[in-house]
């Protein structure tokens, strides 16, 4: 299973962002081998809009 969190940073150890929709970064953490693939977010939508293109990551 794949967890998307937001994140003010690159790294494990930054802090989440409270604005899912508006973050700099997702955190992508696949918690059946422990991988975790950083993506920018670019667009910077609202929540409901950015949950539509998460799914494929």
């Amino acid at each position: 299973m794949k967890v998307a969190i937001s994140a003010t940073g690159k790294d494990k150890s930054d802090f989440m962002d409270v604005r899912f929709g508006r973050c700099k970064y997702f955190q992508i953490h696949n918690l059946d081998n422990g991988e975790v693939k950083v993506l920018e977010n670019e667009g910077q939508k609202s929540g409901v809009e950015q949950e539509l293109q998460l799914p494929s990551k």
